[in-house]
């Protein structure tokens, strides 16, 4: 059995082994190096950049995140603003606010360039629907007008929706055969 005094490890009458050395003689027979680290000599520089370009998969992971950041920057702005579109050389934007706990929606027709040789009159007809949080249709509504090509004016088409929850608005216009949707976000004021 042993006792609180005995140390384990050594038979009985067997003496333990005991190390004795000064703090930090170990030192003089380690490297320099690590010897200069270990007591502050040889700091060893940070700093954010420094720090992205140490070892070769920190430069790869910086090279990465620069890509998708560039990446980001040009498909945002390439892409379109999805509240503009134009068919048949006719632009269409679409805004919608909320205001006095009614949503205003109206929907401009501008011609894209002048265009002297194909001036008619074109018949547009829009279906707007309004868009609860989650995507599902809350109401909607259809207008139409007649578009001249031949003036300069710009028409616009008009609704409003009671303050349903709605949080973004579609559009889907067709003018002739061709058609486009546009949608936008409702913004609160």
């Amino acid at each position: 059995m042993y006792t609180e005094n005995e140390i384990e490890g050594y038979g009985e009458g067997e003496a333990p082994l005991v190390f004795h050395h000064k703090n930090g003689e170990f030192r003089k027979y380690e490297p320099k190096m690590y010897s200069d680290m270990a007591t502050g000599k040889n700091q060893v520089k940070h700093g954010l950049f420094r720090d992205l370009v140490s070892t070769r998969g920190n430069r790869l992971m910086f090279f990465v995140l620069v890509m998708c950041f560039a990446l980001v920057l040009i498909v945002s702005l390439l892409s379109g603003k999805s509240e503009e579109n134009a068919i048949d050389g006719l632009s269409f934007s679409l805004t919608a606010f909320e205001f006095s706990e009614k949503i205003y929606v109206s929907v401009d027709i501008k011609k894209l360039e002048k265009n002297e040789g194909n001036q008619e009159i074109k018949k547009i007809s829009a279906t707007v629907t309004a868009l609860s949080s989650d995507g599902q249709a809350l109401d909607s509504f259809k207008s139409e007008c007649l578009f001249d090509e031949k003036s300069d004016a710009k028409e616009t088409l008009t609704g409003i929706f009671n303050d349903y929850d709605i949080s973004s608005v579609s559009c889907l216009i067709t003018c002739g055969d061709k058609s486009c949707t546009i949608s936008g976000k409702v913004k609160h004021k």
